[in-house]
């Protein structure tokens, strides 16, 4: 989540230190403060919203209703935040207080004819292009969409890959006990709580495929075996934090089990309708099922590998 908010902040201050650079006088520095303080400033606090606020009321609100809400709060922060930043800047170049820059007539004709508008309307759509890219990545999975842009697997590539498959046990019975809506709405939760207990490990997120999930790590430095068995123990604990809210709402406590492959595999684009990366082979070495290895057996574990 850290990395995620230190990347939004990162792309507002590009964003408007260009902006600067193409629009304002080179000779005023003036400009290239403000540009840089909303840029910086704008883009922490989007980040804040969309790690912190947004990603729960997406569960809760239409897509339709997101763009609404965000466009509405974005809108209001990023006003004041201009206005704040501008009048503050202005007015130490300018040798007066704050409220009497604010209120002079120069700083009127800025918020009513001048730059304001333009400025706001930049920074929106910078915004909306960071909202844009995360929503096509959240439904892509991770590093995917990147991936595609790049056009990286567009011709097949042979990688060492490190495979966790997690899936949900008794899912059949727990099925049968419940009506589909409720059965989806379960899963559905079990999906993604689990999904953001292993986003700070930083694996791509596969595929789902009816009670199973299966997240991916290219093997680099061999870290990536650590990750993957420290993403499956999060989970775990994750889930036992939540179970009174399972039981509460459902009736029944999700248990699941994992197993994790590694071994070289052929990862490519398939599909012209609709494009897919797809990983086929299988990895040489599998480890044993991981809800009997337990905690004390972690270095075990990670030499099974």
């Amino acid at each position: 989540m850290k990395s995620e908010i230190r990347n939004i902040t990162l792309a507002g201050f590009i964003t408007s230190l260009l902006y600067a650079i193409l629009v304002d006088d080179w000779s005023d520095p003036a400009p290239f403060i403000n540009a840089i303080l909303i840029g910086t400033l704008g883009g922490f606090l989007a980040g804040i919203f969309e790690v912190y606020v947004f990603s729960v009321g997406q569960q809760r609100l239409s897509f339709s209703g997101m763009v609404l809400l965000r466009t509405m709060v974005y809108f209001v922060v990023l006003t004041i935040l201009i206005i704040l930043i501008k009048a503050r800047v202005d007015s130490w170049f300018e040798n007066r207080s704050f409220v009497e820059h604010l209120t002079s007539e120069e700083f009127s004709y800025f918020i009513v004819a001048g730059e304001f508008k333009n400025i706001l309307a930049y920074a929106l759509f910078i915004i909306a292009l960071i909202i844009f890219f995360r929503q096509l990545s959240r439904y892509l999975g991770g590093s995917l969409l990147m991936d595609l842009m790049r056009g990286r697997y567009h011709h097949p590539k042979d990688e060492y890959r490190v495979f966790l498959l997690v899936d949900l046990k008794g899912s059949t019975t727990i099925a049968e006990e419940m009506d589909q809506l409720s059965y989806y709405k379960f899963l559905n939760q079990f999906f993604r709580d689990i999904s953001l207990a292993a986003k700070d490990y930083h694996p791509s997120i596969y595929r789902y495929v009816g009670d199973q999930l299966t997240l991916s790590w290219l093997l680099k430095t061999g870290d990536e075996y650590s990750k993957c068995l420290d993403a499956f123990f999060r989970m775990k604990s994750v889930i036992a934090d939540q179970t009174a809210t399972y039981l509460k709402t459902y009736g029944v406590k999700p248990v699941f089990r994992g197993t994790a492959h590694s071994g070289e595999i052929i990862t490519g684009e398939v599909g012209d309708v609709r494009t897919q990366i797809i990983h086929m082979g299988l990895p040489m070495l599998e480890a044993a099922w991981m809800e009997k290895v337990g905690g004390k057996d972690l270095n075990k574990m990670r030499v099974c590998l």
